[in-house]
């Protein structure tokens, strides 16, 4: 069953669709476009932010670094520190300028002095005197910090600094020895000296306030290496050892996405309407595609006729020829041998002259069936003749098949035939169209004897139709012959209405009889086709209709003629 044939599109609806073709590819262009750029650009400002946030943050963390060992060392009180906590200790100062002052003022949350033997001198813990001991409190790697910081010149002191973990909570220690701000004489000899030990712990308070003052967002501290995720930056937190004692982590700055992100409806909207907008356009490219496709084929097809026709024409051109330089020879070929059986009838030339008599007679039939052959070359030439009449294909079919029914069920083959009643006209001479039909069903025939001798399970059915159909739509009559033989091989397909060409034993056909139909039908402007079907072969004539049936364009239903 073939697909039913799409109507062609008005000139409006052509024009709007080539309108509209070009205006969609814009759009999704355009649209596309945009998308990216401006994705790309989103992606590419959060890349820099995140690229910038990492210095940024640990130029915090530096900086609260070095405020805290700043504090240790401030110059403004450094001879006092050593006059009052070295030389002789004043509780009441030490309160006052490394307790509680160094707790309100700077948010220190631990103050040790240690002895030369590293035992507490004086300790605040939480800004509040207390005898805790700092190496307990803090552990022992203390001892590298008291260490690193007694190495260093008196001249330059340098506070030494690192973190400790106490507690579950993260503290941030700097060391420094306490040395006059510009010793002289003894003041300068070697001696070990005591150290100021200042803790600040990293709450969650300190790391609010350096998150929302530099625009960091989710700031905290984690003891397990963080994951690896590009929507979290971290830094390590180095202890006295140089072991990584916990991470400090924050979110990734986004604030090309945090920008497109009122927009982000709009966005599905304008996805939504270019998507809707895409659909629509692969539709119509896909049905544009299909109908160059059907077209492709069809002009393919067309193509294939006017080769064939085309090669056709020019074996008839040929055939026309030799036609015309046979013919003569011929003729006198047949009027010699006449000639000399007559005379050879008239003597008595005994029993040599029979035998001689006997050859002549021999020679005048072969002239004869090269006559006749030479006759069917000028049909199939176009060279027409006789006279052409408007007559009724399904009569012509009925008289032919009458003809042939009974060699047909004498060798068992079912003849199934069916007439369009009333059937159009078609302008040609009738006595040849009949042979264009008994010229197929004997091909039929054939085919179908050879599928039945060459069967080896017999399951052929062994039947030739043969259908006339009216169609006054488009004016045409069809005539189809069907049957149930092993078909055409690919190979041949392409050849059987070339002249002589055939696929029977040798002497059992000229090659001319599909040929010569073919020069028929094409001369009553109508076309002969041969194709393969699922159950053996068919060819197919399609002839113009002339003039309509009784009633115009009526067409009963197929009858069977038994």
């Amino acid at each position: 069953m073939s697909d039913p044939e799409v109507p062609p599109r008005s000139f409006e609806a052509r024009v709007f669709w080539r309108l509209v073709t070009p205006f969609v590819i814009a759009v999704l262009v355009i649209a596309g476009s945009a998308a990216i750029v401006v994705n790309l650009s989103a992606r590419s400002q959060d890349r820099l932010a995140a690229e910038s946030s990492q210095p940024l943050v640990r130029a915090l963390l530096s900086g609260f670094e070095r405020d805290l060992d700043r504090l240790v060392y401030d110059n403004s009180w450094w001879d006092l520190a050593v006059e009052n906590l070295v030389e002789d200790l004043n509780k009441e100062w030490a309160d006052n300028n490394i307790g509680t002052y160094a707790a309100e003022t700077f948010d220190i949350s631990e103050s040790f002095v240690l002895t030369p033997s590293d035992t507490t001198k004086i300790a605040y813990v939480q800004g509040v005197p207390s005898l805790e001991d700092a190496r307990s409190y803090f552990g022992p790697d203390l001892d590298l910090l008291v260490q690193q910081s007694r190495a260093a010149s008196m001249f330059e002191p340098v506070p030494a600094s690192g973190y400790f973990l106490r507690d579950g909570m993260l503290h941030l220690v700097s060391v420094s020895a306490l040395t006059l701000e510009n010793p002289i004489g003894a003041d300068t000899e070697r001696h070990v000296r005591h150290v100021l030990v200042y803790g600040q712990q990293l709450s969650g308070a300190l790391l609010d306030e350096i998150s929302s003052g530099f625009g960091v967002d989710d700031l905290g501290i984690v003891f397990d290496t963080p994951p690896s995720v590009p929507s979290l930056l971290s830094t390590s937190l180095i202890g006295p050892g140089g072991a990584v004692v916990a991470w400090l982590t924050w979110k990734a700055p986004r604030p090309g996405s945090d920008l497109l992100a009122p927009l982000r409806v709009w966005r599905v909207v304008a996805l939504i309407g270019v998507l809707a907008l895409s659909l629509l356009f692969v539709h119509q490219v896909l049905r544009t595609a299909r109908r160059v496709a059907d077209h492709d084929r069809q002009l393919a097809e067309k193509d294939h006729q006017l080769a064939q026709s085309s090669k056709l024409a020019l074996l008839g051109e040929m055939a026309a020829g030799v036609v015309h330089e046979l013919n003569q020879p011929l003729n006198i070929i047949r009027m010699a041998t006449e000639q000399t059986r007559m005379k050879f009838r008239a003597m008595d030339v005994g029993p040599d002259g029979q035998k001689v008599s006997s050859q002549l007679e021999i020679i005048a039939g072969q002239t004869e069936r090269m006559a006749e052959t030479i006759q069917s070359m000028r049909i199939f030439s176009r060279d027409d003749y006789g006279r052409k009449i408007a007559f009724d294909p399904a009569r012509s079919v009925a008289q032919a098949t009458e003809w042939l029914r009974p060699e047909f069920d004498e060798r068992g083959i079912s003849l199934d035939v069916r007439l369009a009643e009333p059937c159009g006209r078609v302008f040609g001479e009738p006595s040849r169209f009949e042979q264009v039909v008994i010229n197929l069903l004997i091909n039929a025939r054939d085919a179908v004897q050879r599928g039945l001798d060459d069967s080896v399970s017999s399951d052929r059915a062994g039947i030739v139709r043969i259908s006339v159909s009216d169609d006054p739509a488009r004016e045409m009559v069809t005539i189809e012959v069907r049957d149930d033989g092993p078909g055409i091989s690919p190979a041949h397909i392409d050849r059987v209405f070339e002249p002589f060409f055939t696929t029977k034993e040798p002497g059992s056909g000229t090659g001319l009889g599909l040929s010569i139909s073919y020069g028929i039908v094409t001369g009553m402007n109508g076309t002969l086709l041969a194709e393969n079907t699922g159950e053996g072969a068919e060819f197919r004539i399609e002839l113009p209709r002339i003039m309509p049936a009784d009633v115009a364009g009526a067409s009963a239903a197929p009858i069977d003629l038994e």
